[in-house]
This record gives structure tokens, sequence and C-alpha cells, in this order.
């Protein structure tokens, strides 16, 4: 038995989290938090939703919570979030049950970061989610007079989504974020168009890079006929020339096979 936990132990912190669910005993009851947890980075989140017996610790309730949401059992979800509010609320990384919340319940996530200190872009970012981007801008300019980007630069990307601006304006912040990160900054291929993925290219003339190492990028796509051409031609501009790209389609009836097949032909 012990073996047996020294090899659980061993195969978690290795995250082989399927490894460790094998290994144990009650892998089909999931009764022990580390199970539990195991389970939730596994992404088995119907299975931890329709377990009969919580778990009081944080682990046991975080995945019990977040999976709960995944599962659109929102109010259940909501109940567990307040019990963590009550039993584990000065835990230093308490924020991350929000930022798992937040794609599901964002409501919930920014009630629960209510009168807590927790990182300002976490704050904007669910502000944001939420629809309320007056707040979301004063609490920005708060951070930017106190020089917070310096510090996290992410700010600058967030500042870019709330401030009403144009599209010189939302350049410059986009850049400044990339400057922070050692990159090289961007500029618009239409400049009459909005600010998007698609409308932006490398404003530095990159050298293109061989290498003995192949990188293989898998691109899946269903109905993007209208976007697939665009992905592809990205992928196909980066600078490491030794790639292949697969693509996979998901039985589309638009003209995404049709694009797949051109670029083939070129």
């Amino acid at each position: 038995m012990i073996y047996k936990l020294f090899l659980y132990w061993l195969e978690y912190k290795k995250n082989n989290f399927s490894k460790a669910i094998a290994i144990s005993e009650n892998r089909l009851s999931f009764k022990k938090s580390w199970q539990e947890n195991a389970a939730y980075r596994l992404g088995l989140y119907i299975t931890i939703a329709n377990l009969a017996e919580k778990d009081y610790t944080w682990q046991g309730l975080f995945a019990r919570s977040v999976s709960l949401a995944t599962c659109g059992k929102h109010q259940e979800a909501t109940e567990i979030a307040f019990e963590m509010l009550k039993w584990h609320s000065k835990r230093k990384d308490y924020y991350k049950l929000p930022v798992a919340l937040a794609p599901f319940l964002p409501e919930l996530a920014l009630k629960l970061i209510e009168d807590r200190e927790v990182p300002t872009s976490l704050r904007a970012a669910l502000l944001q989610k939420n629809g309320r981007d007056r707040e979301c801008y004063y609490l920005l300019s708060q951070a930017f007079n106190k020089g917070e980007y310096r510090l996290n630069p992410e700010l600058y990307l967030y500042k870019s989504n709330a401030e009403v601006c144009d599209n010189r304006t939302r350049l410059e912040y986009f850049n400044a974020f990339l400057v922070s990160r050692g990159l090289s900054q961007v500029s618009l291929k239409n400049p009459e168009v909005s600010v998007s993925p698609v409308n932006l290219c490398s404003s530095a003339n990159l050298p293109p890079i061989s290498g003995s190492s192949l990188v293989t990028i898998l691109m899946t796509s269903h109905q993007n006929g209208r976007y697939i051409g665009k992905a592809i031609a990205s992928v196909l501009s980066q600078t490491w020339r030794n790639i292949e790209l697969i693509l996979i389609d998901d039985a589309s009836c638009d003209d995404t096979l049709e694009v797949i097949a051109d670029w083939c032909r070129k």
C-alpha cells in the first residue's frame, strides 16, 4: 500500500495524472482530494460533477466547483464557490478560483474578488467580461498613473480594449506590450481595417531560420472557409522554415476544402 502511494505521489508530481489515477486503488470513487484534482487536471469534468461525496479540501472543492460550472450546473458551482470563500479565503492562491470560473460564470468570478487584493489585470479582465467598461477604464487609468504597467505590461492590452481609440493608438498599446517582451513590433496590413489577428504583420524584416528539427503543426477546421486561408498563410510565413502543416477538416460543407486544396496546389 505504501509503495503504491509512493508511486502515485511520484507520478502526480510529474504531472502524469492518468498514471496516478491508474495506480490509485479508489480510482472509480475519487474519495481523496488528490485523486479528484488529478481527474480535474485530465478534464474529467462530468465524472467529478457527478460525484456523490463532497471533499471539503481546497483541491476537492476547486475541482468540484469548476467542473460543475463547465457542465452547466451553475447553481451548484456557485454554492460550492461560496463554501470555498468561507473556508479557504485566506489562501494566497485563492485568485485561481475566479480565474477558472470566469469563462463560465463571469458575474460570480467578479463577485468572488470583491474587497479582495488581486492583480489589477485580473480585476480589469473580469470587469470587461461583465461589460463594466467604464469601471475598467477608470481602474486602468489609476494603474497607469501609478506606473503599474512597468511591472505588468499586460495592462497595455487591457487598456487597448477598454479605451475608445483609433487604430493608431490601439496599435501603440499593442506594440508597447510586444516591446516589453522583447518582441518585434507589428503593423496593419490594411490601415483602413480595425486591429485584429488577421490584419497584423511584423514591422521587422525577419530572416528565415533553418534548422534540423522538424516542427509539426496540427490545424483543425470546421466551416472555416472564410478564415482558413489566412490561418494557413500565417503558419507558412513563420521564420522557422522546417515545418509541416497537417490539416484536419471536420466535414465542412462550405468552401473550406476548396481553399485547402488551392493551398496544396501552390
